[in-house]
């Protein structure tokens, strides 16, 4: 850009700092960090499912994401996990100290619903989360709500494939629940991508060291989160609904 403007007005000259600052305040353009998005994610095949979705979720009177819905995914850790800035005296660089060994990957499976969080697994893997621990972990949060009276619940998840083997929609059909799958490459339809971004966030707030335990500090970070905080993110991702049925491209 700095070229292309040098070159096409003669005598005319600006410098980087310069547009930078023309940028930001007479365009109000920042520099931001880059939020990947698949390619899919706007296919006309993905839109459409996107209103199927949509409009059947809205007619089909026994769903609720505010009532009854639970929200189910994964995410993972790492003892490198570290907040990305942070604030130094001018003319110094932000530094901190980390860990100076990798440390365990955690896949954290987590559920919850407008009345909190259901239930955090948290468990080292080497190859990530299989069905069968997938399995395990919805048993445990069925139990959790047939102890608080919310039998007949619907489990909100993505359409990955360890949450589609038989025998998981056997056994969670047998207990009285039913799952709901959401369309690919739609994760703002799902309240629990904003847990995922509150948790991480409360355990970048101080470095990670050796002597640092990630499953605890992931376990206290999880219990700062609120039922308003959930219902939030519940009413966040059910707005999108009517641009679904709109059929617009989402970011």
């Amino acid at each position: 850009m700095l070229d292309a403007l040098n070159d096409k007005y003669e005598g005319f000259t600006i410098s980087k700092s310069g547009v930078d600052k023309h940028l930001k305040e007479s365009c109000s353009y920042t520099l931001k960090r880059i939020t990947r998005i698949p390619a899919k994610r706007n296919s006309s095949d993905v839109i459409e499912l996107r209103f199927r979705a949509a409009e059947a979720w809205i007619k089909d009177s026994n769903i609720s994401f505010m009532q009854n819905c639970i929200f189910i995914d994964v995410a993972g850790f790492n003892l490198h996990i570290v907040r990305s800035q942070d604030r130094s005296k001018k003319g110094e660089p932000a530094k901190v100290v980390v860990a100076t060994t990798r440390g365990p990957s955690v896949s954290i499976l987590g559920a919850i619903c407008s009345l909190g969080v259901i239930n955090v697994g948290l468990k080292v893997t080497k190859a990530g989360t299989k069905w069968k621990e997938f399995m395990a972990f919805l048993i445990h949060v069925m139990d959790v709500l047939d102890k608080h009276n919310l039998k007949g619940c619907n489990l909100v998840m993505d359409n990955a494939p360890i949450h589609k083997p038989e025998k998981i929609t056997e056994e969670v059909s047998k207990r009285g629940y039913r799952i709901i799958y959401l369309p690919p490459y739609s994760p703002f339809l799902n309240p629990i991508e904003e847990f995922w971004a509150k948790v991480k966030t409360l355990v970048r707030r101080s470095p990670m060291t050796d002597r640092d335990n990630l499953v605890a500090r992931i376990r206290e970070a999880a219990e700062q989160v609120t039922p308003e905080d959930c219902q939030g993110w519940i009413r966040h991702a059910e707005s999108f609904f009517e641009r679904c049925l709109n059929k617009e491209e989402l970011l």
